[in-house]
């Protein structure tokens, strides 16, 4: 089998419990109303895009020192100061695990990059078995969540040898991880890595990772709303863990699949869950809407659960590698283990220059599947036939990550796309939303580049599709 880097890097971290530490009232006053309402409420404000690892920096607070504050307390918030909206942090070393319970870190609307490329790596990494001469990996990942209740939002994170964000410790002692509106994009390792439960990965960019652009050992964890292309191997790799929930998701370009349920060490990945089995895709007519029909099979095996499946279907804009572009909805269907259930979904389409379709199936307990086998349309006209002047069916609408990723940078439009130009990645202008430029969301995308004063790079990024 040949070498997968995450793979590899992953299978003795799993078990580097080393890596990380284990760590009244209110008297009435004419304190702020703030303060009496939540009384261990703590906001640390991030004034300097500069990072010493070693000395404090007199009269500034750097994202290091605001972690080290926030591990001493419970719930804390860390936020950034306007004046370092828009700069990059470029941490000399690892920065301090996450330690304490309910930490937020806000940096929605900051546009704040979080740059990994002048972190030193630790050295010495762990000792990989399975290659010649137990090479010894260097790595440092962007932020390592290590407490329940964490919260991370609104940060571009690129550029760390390790992972974007890691979370848990592969015990799964850290739960109720969110992780919102973040960019992730050339981080070596991937973008986030899950070694825990009930994690939210909601409404991110994860894009242009050498490794996969999630990897999940746990449970109950869930992906959905985001975006997640042109990484180097697959979408999201499920390594181990049962009950993960990948749904409503814009996953393509991925050079491997955009789900792989891997099943490590012997064990399985959200227990094996057989993908549905397309076998008819059809182009047709309803209520004078163009549409297509999808049919096909769940064939689940013996030990699967009876009970609700709800199938997600996916149009797709290449045949090269589909995984699931664009959601056109669900259905659910009741089955039962050993079984063949057949299914049928019918949806408008609006003007999509589609390819192919594909789908997934979720069965009752949150166990996602891979993706299905990819079907192009047969152009049949069912009955009945299209009237005369057939009225035009809307677009179908923009992923909610990518409304989220519009909303988050539009006021800092121009300084967020001088920025991702800088890094020479020419998947993160505009396609960092995963989208090309000649997709059924180039208008958009198009003016957002007008915004960012970035259209000779459009015109670039579109030529070359």
């Amino acid at each position: 089998m040949p070498f997968s880097f995450a793979k590899r890097f992953w299978s003795s971290r799993f078990n580097r419990s080393d890596r990380r530490p284990r760590r009244a009232g209110v008297a009435l006053s004419l304190e702020p109303l703030e303060e009496r309402w939540l009384p261990n409420a703590t906001v640390i404000t991030v004034t300097t895009a500069a990072d010493d690892p070693t000395t404090p920096i007199a009269g500034q607070t750097t994202l290091r020192d605001a972690i080290n504050q926030a591990n001493q307390t419970t719930g804390a918030t860390i936020q950034f100061a306007p004046s370092i909206n828009g700069q990059t942090i470029q941490p000399l070393a690892a920065l301090p695990a996450i330690t304490g319970a309910g930490t937020t870190i806000d940096g929605l609307y900051s546009s704040i990059f979080l740059d990994g490329s002048n972190a030193t790596p630790i050295f010495p990494g762990p000792i990989e078995p399975d290659l010649p001469g137990d090479l010894i990996i260097g790595f440092t990942d962007g932020l390592d969540v290590a407490a329940s209740n964490v919260t991370i939002e609104g940060l571009s994170i690129v550029g760390w040898s390790g992972y974007g964000i890691i979370v848990g410790t592969g015990s799964n002692s850290v739960s109720n991880t969110i992780i919102s509106g973040n960019s992730f994009n050339r981080n070596g390792a991937g973008g986030i890595e899950v070694l825990a439960s009930n994690t939210n990965i909601v409404g991110n960019l994860i894009t242009g990772n050498p490794g996969d652009g999630v990897e999940i050992i746990g449970n109950q964890n869930t992906v959905q709303g985001n975006t997640i292309t042109f990484n180097s191997m697959n979408g999201v790799e499920v390594y181990a863990g049962s009950q993960d929930t990948i749904r409503n998701n814009y996953i393509t370009g991925n050079d491997n699949l955009g789900i792989l349920l891997d099943g490590i060490a012997g064990g399985t990945a959200n227990n094996s869950i057989t993908a549905p089995a397309l076998t008819s895709v059809v182009y047709g007519w309803e209520d004078g809407l163009p549409t297509v029909t999808i049919e096909g099979n769940l064939n689940l095996p013996t030990d699967a659960p009876n009970g609700i499946y709800t199938l997600e279907f996916f149009a797709n804009t290449s045949n090269t590698n589909p995984q699931g572009e664009i959601s056109l909805g669900t259905i659910t269907v009741t089955a039962s283990g050993g079984a063949t259930t057949p299914f049928t979904f019918t949806t408008a389409l609006g003007a999509v220059p589609t390819c192919s379709f594909t789908a997934t199936v979720t069965d009752p307990n949150g166990d996602t599947s891979e993706f299905s086998n990819a079907l192009t349309a047969t152009p049949v006209v069912l009955s009945p036939s299209p009237p005369a002047s057939a009225p035009t069916a809307p677009a179908i609408p923009l992923p909610s990550s990518v409304q989220a990723a519009i909303a988050l940078y539009i006021d800092g439009a121009e300084l967020l796309f001088d920025q991702l130009a800088a890094y020479g990645n020419p998947n993160l202008a505009g396609v960092n939303a995963g989208i090309a430029l000649n997709s059924p969301y180039a208008g958009p995308f198009a003016e957002l580049f007008v915004l960012a004063g970035e259209a000779a790079m459009a015109e670039q990024l579109s030529a070359t599709k």
